[in-house]
């Protein structure tokens, strides 16, 4: 579809005054898909409070959270799980065996997967009203978000140091939508 190639293009920064720009620029790209008056003023809503609030919530899950790596190490895979019925999203990073000791010091009974869970109203309030090449255009900005937040803070941090590129796949009700590819900047 050509709203998702165009969001794919969104040079998305995990921070600063481009990032903002991002987001404003789909806002706009949305809207423009949205023929409700109501929901026009919802997305404008929406991006005010990712801005906010919303993208700290999946940044800081990502970013130490979920991936904290101190010394170097494989990711597998990344995977996005999202359930309409709930309205949550799973994302579930998957690690070789053994972990390396460093990277799961502070994280007591820690194995091969890692986990966090998000209520999607956290990221956009109004995400479950929207009609749902919406849904799924919001789904995608957020999984390019993830990407950049990794491939940013894998050359630019001490704390995301994975070795190989990884899939970042994003599943809606159990079935694939979008597969990610994220680099390791070598």
């Amino acid at each position: 579809m050509a709203i998702f190639e165009k969001i794919k293009s969104l040079k998305l920064e995990p921070n600063g005054d481009e990032f903002k720009s991002a987001c404003v620029n789909l806002r706009n790209i949305l809207s423009n898909e949205i023929s409700d008056v109501l929901m026009r003023r919802q997305i404008h809503e929406d991006f005010s409070y990712f801005l906010k609030k919303g993208r700290f919530v999946v940044h800081n899950t990502i970013a130490g959270g979920v991936i904290f790596l101190k010394e170097p190490e494989i990711i597998r895979s990344l995977q996005i799980y999202y359930d309409s019925l709930s309205n949550v999203s799973i994302v579930v990073v998957e690690y070789p065996e053994p972990r390396n000791a460093t990277n799961v010091k502070y994280k007591p009974n820690v194995g091969s997967q890692e986990h966090a869970e998000w209520n999607m109203e956290a990221i956009f309030p109004n995400f479950r009203n929207y009609d749902l090449i919406i849904q799924k255009s919001l789904m995608l900005f957020w999984a390019n978000y993830v990407k950049s937040i990794c491939e940013t803070y894998q050359k630019n941090s001490w704390f995301m140091r994975y070795t190989d590129r990884f899939e970042l796949n994003v599943f809606w009700d159990n079935k694939l939508e979008f597969a990610i590819t994220v680099d390791n900047g070598v």
